[in-house]
């Protein structure tokens, strides 16, 4: 049930003039995929459909996480849970199940599809 209060984080730090562009970018491209209907994986395979969201969410979160003061994550943050060790445990949790190196190829992946896009 953290889902929610990650997404008005992610909304929160897009308005929050501390964080960079850059983040915005990260964060901005993360809400595009995961409110977008093209999948890399469909989401009709049970549990297997949702990997390539999960990663991806994650892998931004860690990036956020590591490039956005911690202060400013805590200002933005509604929930209760300690946000910074559920990050850091889910991006533990899924680099260590579905590997580094899978989430990178996901995560190359998705950029080729962007680009792609962009040329039409």
């Amino acid at each position: 049930m953290i889902l929610p209060d990650l997404i008005v984080l992610l909304g929160r730090l897009m308005k929050d003039n501390r964080v960079e562009i850059k983040t915005k970018i990260i964060i901005g491209g993360t809400i595009a995929y995961l409110a977008s209907p093209i999948e890399i994986i469909a989401d009709v395979i049970p549990v297997i459909g949702q990997i390539d969201d999960i990663s991806l969410t994650f892998f931004a979160l860690d990036r956020i996480v590591n490039e956005v003061p911690e202060k400013v994550i805590i200002e933005n943050w509604q929930g209760s849970e300690d946000i910074i060790c559920k990050i850091k445990d889910g991006t533990k949790f899924i680099f260590n199940n579905i590997g580094t190196s899978n989430t990178v190829k996901i995560l190359k992946y998705i950029a080729s599809m962007k680009r792609k896009s962009n040329k039409k």
